[in-house]
């Protein structure tokens, strides 16, 4: 196989050389437009949004001033929005439990610190009867107040009945026959 060449003066536009050097004045003037860019804003329109993102000002020695612009930056409120094979999902979260204020439960009066240990009638008098309290020993009868918080009020079937005074709260106490 025999490679043909072309002469030197196909190639050339006006002598030999020559093309090289319009090669590298293009590129000079291409690399000064780059660098230095052109003084009057261009007339292409760009987007405000584009602009805010990606514009720069970069300032080089000799107080030579350009725009450059880069891609956006990708966020994820670009990413869902124009996406028309993007994620969707028709899950709505339900909406937050009501808030369910509840009353303080009622106050309810400590259990009978007494213990029931007998009792005393005289003839035809009131009954007197006999409670423990740790190592206290109470006689009591209808009407009297123990310890400034209960008072013995009556003797109902087998119970001695107390009222517990803080909460005006009714407690019986069984006694049997």
């Amino acid at each position: 196989m025999k490679l043909l060449a072309a002469p030197a003066s196909a190639i050339s536009l006006r002598g030999p050389g020559r093309s090289r050097q319009y090669l590298a004045a293009a590129a000079v003037v291409t690399l000064g437009l780059v660098l230095i860019g052109p003084d009057e804003p261009s007339d292409v329109p760009v987007p405000a949004r584009a602009v805010s993102r990606a514009a720069t000002t970069v300032t080089r020695p000799g107080s030579l001033t350009r725009t450059a612009f880069s891609l956006p930056d990708r966020s994820i409120e670009d990413r869902d929005t124009g996406n028309a094979f993007g994620q969707h999902s028709w899950y709505v979260p339900p909406p937050p439990a009501p808030v369910v204020y509840r009353a303080p439960p009622k106050p309810v009066a400590p259990p009978l610190p007494f213990s029931y240990m007998g009792r005393f009638v005289e003839n035809g008098g009131k009954p007197v009867f006999y409670l423990v309290r740790g190592e206290n020993v109470y006689d009591v009868r209808v009407g009297d107040t123990l310890d400034n918080m209960y008072t013995v009020d009556a003797v109902e079937s087998d119970q001695l009945v107390f009222t517990y005074k803080p909460l005006n709260e009714r407690q019986a106490l069984a006694i049997g026959r």
